[in-house]
């Protein structure tokens, strides 16, 4: 007999054929690797947004990986939300969610929905290997404001003489779709179709501009 030494790192099934020199028909066996044990989280997604109170609308994924980059199915994977005002829950208003890789290691965040809270965050998935807890790398993640849906146009007066002297204040109010005013915006206005001119964000969601 003869020992046969192979190394394969590659997670898969492998045929195997042995002959001799004499013509004879050979023998074939199949052989499986398998993955080792965890040691890798990879992020396959980053810097995810949405509106707050609503849904990310592409959930966070990780691939779990063995030291030689195969990927390992059924892997518990847990992502973690911070307890504080910006944030994320999980189903069920939870902080935390545990799922299993499919075939391909890959497992996934679903239905992680922003808070009230606005602002960026971070939140950490993990993998339990039987041995300890191996920890991936954090995901950056941000609750956005809602846009503007409404925007109110007001004019203090409406009307005034053409005396050079008296001016007309226009004040503009962004809302968005929740009634809430919207303010950081960008707003123009343009007067008896001249260039554009930038309004002043009074911080509350309103703005104004002084005409002419």
């Amino acid at each position: 007999s003869w020992p046969l030494v192979m190394m394969p790192t590659k997670a898969g099934t492998y045929s195997l054929s042995v002959s001799t020199s004499r013509d004879s028909d050979p023998v074939e066996t199949q052989f499986q690797v398998v993955p080792g044990p965890p040691q890798l989280i990879r992020k396959l997604n980053d810097d995810l947004s949405t509106v707050r109170g609503r849904e990310f609308p592409e959930p966070p994924q990780v691939r779990v990986e063995d030291g030689n980059f195969n990927p390992i199915p059924n892997a518990l994977v847990t992502f973690t939300a911070p307890n504080q005002e910006t944030s994320g829950f999980f189903p069920g208003d939870m902080r935390s969610y545990t799922t299993s890789t499919d075939e391909d290691g890959v497992a996934t965040a679903t239905d992680l929905r922003a808070s009230a809270g606005l602002g960026s965050w971070q939140r950490v998935p993990s993998v339990d290997t039987g041995f300890g807890i191996l920890t991936g790398a954090a995901f950056e993640l941000e609750n956005l404001r809602p846009p503007p849906e409404t925007l109110e146009l007001e004019l203090q007066p409406a009307e005034i003489v053409g005396d050079g002297l008296q001016t007309s204040r226009a004040v503009i109010t962004l809302i968005d779709d929740e009634g809430g005013p919207v303010a950081n915006e960008s707003v123009a206005v343009s007067v008896d179709g001249g260039p554009p001119q930038a309004a002043t964000d009074l911080g509350d969601g309103s703005y104004e501009y002084e005409i002419p």
